[in-house]
């Protein structure tokens, strides 16, 4: 009985360390960029089908949270998707559901994003705080090759209004698209 006891103490001590790690790095990403919201799966579907993804081009997702969103680019597309995430704990969540989906070309990378080289990238999405978005502009335009999309999940990016090519709608909110 009393290794029982000791099993279940161990168990609900790794539950508690795994929930703090959660909550910690959510205040954390909270303050350098965006808290995690996930987009739903509808959502994704349409902003993907929108974007006219083209197979084996580079599509980054910049806070990537649980990966959703690269799994269903990569499964229905093919592109060759990358999560930058600060969060480890939804980097390791987020490996281990695209291990088990059997799914190839997809990384996640525990990094800020605004050290990381946007030159590769064909496709870029971000799902951002107004204020993180305004920030990143300037790296979007320095270090995107002519040509890149990018997509912003409900806040405008202060482009020139030549880059906006398109605008979605549903449910009051809005998706726009952007060519560099």
């Amino acid at each position: 009985m009393t290794i029982f006891v000791l099993i279940i103490v161990f168990i609900l001590f790794l539950f508690l360390i795994i929930f703090n790690l959660f909550h910690w790095f959510g205040i954390y990403a909270f303050i350098k960029g965006s808290p995690f919201v996930p987009t739903s799966s509808d959502w994704c579907n349409k902003i993907l089908k929108e974007a006219n993804l083209i197979k084996g081009k580079i599509f980054l997702e910049m806070g990537s949270g649980d990966g959703r969103l690269l799994r269903l680019a990569n499964l229905r597309y093919g592109v060759k998707c990358i999560g930058l995430e600060i969060n480890p704990v939804l980097i390791i969540y987020s490996r281990i559901i695209t291990k088990f989906s059997h799914l190839n070309n997809i990384s996640y990378i525990i990094k800020d994003f605004f050290k990381y080289d946007l030159s590769s990238c064909d496709y870029v999405y971000v799902y951002l705080l107004p204020k993180t978005i305004a920030k990143l502009t300037p790296k979007f335009i320095k270090e995107c090759k002519h040509g890149t999309i990018i997509i912003s999940h409900r806040f405008t990016i202060p482009f020139s209004p030549d880059k906006l090519i398109k605008v979605i709608t549903v449910n009051d909110s809005n998706t726009y698209y952007y060519r560099l």
